[in-house]
């Protein structure tokens, strides 16, 4: 669980870089799989993230969907089923 977790990290720092990301990489990430820009990700859209950051890194172990959903549902901190950027922010200390 701790190396999934820790992939997992790792996952939102590196969505659409392989570099640590500024706040403007945060943005750009969150954007990439907004598919409807609302400004929120719903669970697929966060699931869609997650897959293509396993697509990048294939060293890395897939999160089972339970897991996955275990994450999005601890993420989620107003319960109200959907991760705005400040949530996943707090995923991850953002420059």
């Amino acid at each position: 669980m701790k190396k999934q977790l820790a992939a997992l990290i790792l996952f939102t720092m590196a969505l659409g870089t392989l570099q640590l990301p500024a706040r403007a990489d945060l943005n750009v990430t969150f954007g990439k799989h907004d598919r409807n820009h609302d400004g929120r990700w719903t669970y697929e859209e966060f699931n869609d993230a997650n897959r293509n950051y396993y697509r990048q890194h294939h060293d890395e172990k897939v999160m089972s969907q339970r897991d996955l959903h275990r994450e999005f549902k601890r993420l989620d901190k107003d319960n109200n089923g959907y991760l705005t950027k400040e949530e996943v922010q707090t995923y991850h200390n953002w420059e």
